[in-house]
C-alpha cells in the first residue's frame, strides 16, 4: 500500500513543522481529492512538507514574502 507521510502544521500556513512527528496516512483506504486539481487533501491540521521554520506563526513560512525592513527570516530562507 502506498502512503504519504503528513507533517504537523500548527499554524495553518500549508507548512509543517520542522520537528514535529511525522505520521502516515494510508491513501488506498478512502482518500479525498481536490475535485480541481484531482490531487489529494491534506488532512486538517496536516502538511505535506515539513519546511517550516516556525510552525507557531502563519505570517513565516517558506511561502512568505521576505521584508527587508526587520530582522525577522520571513521566509525561513536564513
Amino acid at each position: 500500500m502506498d502512503s504519504t507521510d503528513y507533517y504537523v502544521d500548527g499554524d495553518g500556513d500549508g507548512h509543517g513543522a520542522l520537528v514535529d512527528t511525522v505520521t502516515g496516512f494510508d491513501l488506498n483506504s478512502c482518500p479525498t481529492f481536490d475535485p480541481i486539481s484531482n490531487l489529494p487533501v491534506n488532512p486538517t491540521g496536516y502538511a505535506p512538507t515539513n519546511d517550516d521554520c516556525d510552525d507557531g506563526d502563519a505570517v513565516i513560512s517558506p511561502s512568505a514574502s521576505e521584508l527587508c525592513s526587520n530582522a525577522i527570516d520571513e521566509n525561513c530562507d536564513d
